[in-house]
C-alpha cells in the first residue's frame, strides 16, 4: 500500500466521521428540542392558570367594588388586590405570548435568547410579587372577610397593629422594587441580598421547567461547539 492509498483511506475515514458527527448532532438536536418543547408545555400551565385566576379575581373584585363603593375602608384594600391581580394577568399573558411565538425550527441560539429574556423578566416579576406578600395578605384578608363572610376586619384587629403591618409590608415592597431595578440594570448587590434574589428564582417551583428547557438547549450548543 503506497502513500496515496493511505491518504485516500484517511480521507474516507474523515468523511465517515464527519457524517457520523453531523448525524449525532441532528439526533441530539431533535431529541433535545422535543424535550425542550415538552418542558415548556408543562411550564405553560403556570401562566395559563395565572390568567384564569387573575381574571376570575378581577371579576369578583368588580362586584365587590359595586357593593362597597361608599366604604373607603373596603375600596382601598380591594384596589390594592386588583392592582396585584392585573399585574399577574398582564405578566401571565406576556409569558404565554412569548412561548407561543417560539418556533422550534429556528436556530437554537434564537430559542435560547427568547427563553433567557423570559427568565430575566420572570425573575424580576418573582422578586416584586414575593416581597409584596407581607403587605398583600392584609387587603386580601379584609376583602375575603367582608365579601365571603360579611365580617368587618377592622372590628377584630388593633389599629396600631394594622399600621405596623402596613409599614412592614411597604418596607418589603420597597426592597422588592429596588432589587428588581438592580437586577434590570445588572447592578452588584451585597452578598445577603444577592443570595435572597437568587433564592427567590431558584426555589420557584412553578418555573423549574424553564431551567430544564434551557438545559436541553445548552446541551445542543455545547455539542455544536465541540464539533
Amino acid at each position: 500500500m503506497n502513500l496515496d492509498d493511505i491518504k485516500k483511506q484517511w480521507q474516507e475515514q474523515d468523511e465517515k466521521l464527519e457524517k457520523q458527527l453531523r448525524l449525532n448532532l441532528e439526533i441530539l438536536r431533535k431529541v433535545n428540542l422535543d424535550r425542550t418543547q415538552s418542558a415548556l408545555s408543562k411550564f405553560l400551565k403556570t401562566p395559563v392558570f395565572g390568567i384564569l385566576v387573575s381574571a376570575a379575581l378581577l371579576v369578583y373584585l368588580a362586584f365587590f367594588f359595586n357593593q362597597n363603593a361608599e366604604n373607603l375602608e373596603f375600596v382601598v384594600p380591594a384596589a390594592i388586590v386588583a392592582v396585584f391581580a392585573a399585574y399577574q394577568l398582564i405578566f401571565s399573558l406576556y409569558q404565554t405570548s412569548t412561548l407561543a411565538q417560539i418556533s422550534y425550527s429556528e436556530p437554537v441560539a434564537q430559542i435560547q435568547k427568547s427563553l433567557e429574556r423570559l427568565r430575566i423578566y420572570r425573575h424580576r416579576y418573582l422578586i416584586t410579587t414575593r416581597l409584596s406578600y407581607p403587605l398583600l395578605w392584609i387587603p386580601v384578608l379584609i376583602v375575603a372577610l367582608k365579601g365571603i363572610w360579611g365580617e368587618n376586619f377592622y372590628a377584630h384587629f388593633d389599629t396600631w397593629w394594622l399600621i405596623m403591618q402596613i409599614c412592614l409590608g411597604l418596607a418589603f415592597i420597597s426592597l422588592g422594587l429596588w432589587l428588581a431595578h438592580a437586577a434590570a440594570n445588572n447592578r452588584p448587590l451585597p452578598a445577603l441580598l444577592q443570595t435572597l434574589s437568587q433564592n427567590i428564582e431558584r426555589y420557584d417551583l412553578t418555573g423549574k421547567e424553564l431551567s430544564v428547557a434551557a438545559g436541553f438547549l445548552k446541551e445542543i450548543k455545547t455539542f455544536e461547539k465541540e464539533e
